[in-house]
């Protein structure tokens, strides 16, 4: 007879933070080493912010004199429409707010502004997201898209994708400029504690399917799913798996989660994913089998 047992869940250590499209970040890395970091314009990178505030003055000015002279749209001297200028995306597209619930109309109360992009092997600005911060951080976001080409950063020599993040933390403060390792992250956590107490509630929800241990069937499965910024467990999906017996209990365990507190980074509620390898092991029965020898050689005496 075989017994069922689960002999290991384990979270692996490596999360990420998300963006609600395509770039990502790893929450509280470690400070990188080997690194020569991009330079802009010939300048050190935190030359950029002084770049973006220049930029951002000017519309802000543009706009002030498109606002003292609303009877002379076709004005030749009038430099407030930047993004027919400069080839920009529309600031105040829906399609350009990567952070759900962020209405168009700006940012929520008490929300700080955030901007993130990387600067890729070839020194191009891409993957340029808004985190949170309404219209004002869809200004910065469509100013960051005009940049220019950087030197790109390098690590041993070779050309390496930085990702930086331009933050405002009251809607008069100043800009501030972090590299990737600067910013201040808090892991998501589960039930008041941390992956060790989301571990133990799923080992308390799983049961080993009747059907795999009918089959012999066991393994590891290993899940990735997201946390994201309402704490709501989504995303789910296999990575590998010995059987969809098995995925799909794993599966049923993850999807019924309760709500998490979810992750931040610089406060900013972020998405985050997790890999989840579940260990399924049936247990044998060992059966003892004793032998008793027999001495052929008798005793010559009694």
């Amino acid at each position: 007879m075989k017994k069922p047992l689960l002999i290991a869940i384990c979270l692996s250590a490596a999360a990420m933070a998300l963006s609600a499209q395509k770039s990502h970040a790893q929450l509280t890395p470690e400070p990188p080493k080997n690194i020569t970091w991009p330079l802009f314009e010939g300048a050190t990178d935190s030359t950029f912010l002084k770049w973006v505030e220049d930029r951002l003055a000017a519309m802000k000015s543009s706009e002030g004199e498109s606002a003292a002279a609303p009877d002379n749209p076709n004005d030749e001297g009038r430099t407030d429409n930047l993004d027919d200028q400069n080839n920009l995306d529309n600031p105040g597209s829906p399609e350009n707010l990567d952070t759900p619930g962020n209405d168009v109309g700006g940012a929520n109360p008490g929300e700080i502004l955030m901007v993130h992009f990387d600067v890729d092997k070839h020194g191009h600005v891409a993957n340029v997201h808004v985190m949170s911060g309404g219209h004002a951080a869809c200004d910065i976001k469509a100013i960051i898209e005009s940049s220019p080409d950087w030197t790109p950063g390098r690590k041993k020599r070779r050309p390496v994708e930085i990702l930086y993040h331009i933050i405002r933390k009251t809607p008069d403060g100043p800009l501030e400029f972090k590299r990737q390792h600067e910013l201040e992250s808090e892991m998501p956590t589960f039930q008041g504690g941390g992956l060790d107490v989301f571990r133990n509630w799923v080992m308390q929800q799983l049961v080993y399917p009747p059907a795999a241990q009918g089959l012999d069937i066991e393994g590891r499965v290993t899940m990735k799913f997201v946390v994201n910024r309402r704490g709501e467990v989504e995303n789910l999906e296999e990575v590998s798996s010995p059987s969809t017996i098995l995925t799909t209990e794993a599966a049923r365990v993850i999807f019924i989660s309760p709500r998490w507190e979810p992750g931040t980074i610089e406060g900013v509620p972020v998405r985050v994913a997790y890999l989840l390898p579940i260990d399924f092991k049936l247990e044998r029965e060992t059966k003892v089998v004793y032998r008793i020898g027999t001495n052929r050689r008798l005793p010559s005496r009694w």
